[in-house]
């Protein structure tokens, strides 16, 4: 058989399996539009501010412990170990630190003043991520860079990032609850050696987490650039998004470990493996973001990216949350619209041509009228002295 005709049939093979399962076609139209917006480049964008980010919170959190141990003395042990959990080495108490670990017992012992840095620092690199993260949310969907008011958009990213802060910090509290006192509870109703209720709690666990993702992603898709999707994709788009950082928290030790344990990197090896793993983060957001736009429903959205164009402001607003053909039709009449403002201003601009030029010509008119005029009275004047 030829070359030519293997590939024909190999494509005919592909297609027939596409059109048979949804799922796989859905899959691999949002990786083909992951890297037409080219999505690899926006998430190392997103982590640069993100992993600035990061430190900041990190000294806000233990100032807030550093208060709270007073009346909860573990809750200190607890967030260290559910960081260290996922950055394996990062933090340190007492003398054992090395200097490429943050020793937690110098944060807790300066709460105050620590937590006041830590807060406007984690404002500041705070809103710069979230400005990073919604221009690259607008570039997968397609929409021209965001405007507006800079002040509006600022106290936006504000609320944005203390509501993402409230929906991570319940989900992060009642998921650890959940892992740390599965025996303790189980222990008040007589179950503690129960091997299936134990591993109901956890599963228990990773579903509060999950879910904790899926609203916090909601919103940030909802809110965050200022455009909106059809609700079926949104919500199609967080769970998905939602599932892979679960899995990316379950499987981020190993990947830390991995980084962490290449010689290569001698001192930097823990901040290597933060930038891997919230490089990871973004990744799938930005994932999550492509499966959004291109599925279930049909977006305007995805084809206007297809077509290597961009949505503007008006085409927009104008779209948003509307599925095909819904939002073709609010195109087409924003792009009517566009063209019959274009010709009013084109005809204001020819009437004031003419208006002005029809006042020039009876200017003229009125001047030689009045030479005229005058010169008809300077002959007449000029007989009447002949005469005489």
């Amino acid at each position: 058989m030829a070359m030519p005709a293997i590939v024909s049939k190999a494509k005919a093979t592909v297609t027939d399996v596409r059109s048979r399962v949804p799922v796989l076609d859905h899959a691999l139209r949002m990786n083909a539009h992951y890297g037409k917006v080219r999505g690899g480049a926006l998430a190392g964008a997103v982590t640069y501010f993100g992993f600035l980010s990061f430190f900041p919170l990190v000294a806000v959190a233990f100032s807030v412990v550093g208060f709270v141990a007073v009346a909860y003395p573990d809750a200190k042990d607890q967030l260290v170990d559910s960081l260290n959990s996922t950055f394996p080495g990062l933090l340190c108490t007492g003398k054992a630190c090395n200097a490429s670990q943050i020793n937690i017992d110098d944060i807790i012992s300066a709460k105050a003043g620590t937590g006041i840095i830590g807060l406007v620092g984690l404002v500041f690199a705070g809103l710069g991520w979230l400005d990073a993260l919604r221009e690259a949310l607008r570039q997968v969907w397609g929409l021209s860079p965001g405007g507006g008011n800079v002040v509006v958009k600022k106290v936006t990213d504000i609320v944005v990032l203390a509501v993402m802060g409230g929906l991570v910090l319940v989900s992060t509290v009642l998921s650890s609850f959940a892992t740390s006192y599965t025996t303790e509870v189980l222990g008040w109703f007589g179950q503690e050696d129960n091997t299936p209720a134990k591993l109901g709690l956890r599963v228990l666990a990773f579903v509060v987490a999950l879910t904790g993702d899926v609203l916090v992603l909601m919103f940030v898709f909802t809110r965050l650039p200022g455009h909106r999707l059809p609700r079926v994709n949104t919500v199609h788009g967080a769970v998905l998004g939602g599932f892979a950082v679960e899995v990316l928290k379950l499987f981020g030790t190993y990947l830390i470990g991995k980084t962490t344990g290449n010689a290569l990197y001698g001192t930097f090896a823990i901040i290597i493996g933060m930038l891997v793993w919230i490089n990871f983060i973004c990744r799938a957001v930005l994932y999550a973001a492509s499966w959004a736009v291109t599925g279930p429903q049909s977006t305007i959205e995805a084809e206007t990216v297809a077509n290597a164009d961009v949505l503007d402001n008006e085409e927009a607003k104008a779209v948003s949350g509307k599925a095909l053909p819904a939002a073709h039709t609010a195109q087409l009449r924003v792009q009517a619209e566009r063209r019959a403002a274009a010709e009013r201003a084109v005809r204001r601009q020819r009437d004031a041509r003419v208006a002005a030029a029809r006042g020039r010509g009876y200017a003229l008119l009125g001047v030689l009228s009045l030479v005229a005029l005058r010169g008809g009275r300077g002959r007449a004047a000029g007989s009447r002295t002949t005469s005489r």
